[in-house]
């Protein structure tokens, strides 16, 4: 069972997001934006269970909705293998 923990990422321009990071020993996302865009950032205290069980809800819709996508026009029967027939 992995914890979540809340993260603030401090923009250049001042503005400041709090989200939700996995916790993890390195946070090599949150280096690279630092690294490459400028956002500082600072890892807080475990999130709550109940924040926690809903993040982990949502990430499972996501993951159903992505995998229900309908391809952007309809296959042919040979599924575009080239053979120049109608679809």
């Amino acid at each position: 069972m992995s914890n979540y923990r809340w993260a603030v990422l401090k923009y250049p321009d001042g503005r400041k997001v709090r989200i939700l990071v996995e916790e993890q020993e390195a946070y090599t996302d949150l280096i690279a934006l630092q690294r490459n865009h400028g956002i500082r950032f600072r890892v807080g205290p475990l999130a709550s269970k109940g924040v926690t069980a809903a993040f982990r809800a949502l990430r499972r819709r996501e993951r159903g909705r992505a995998r229900e996508t309908k391809p952007s026009r309809p296959l042919s029967p040979d599924f575009g293998r080239g053979s120049g027939g109608a679809i």
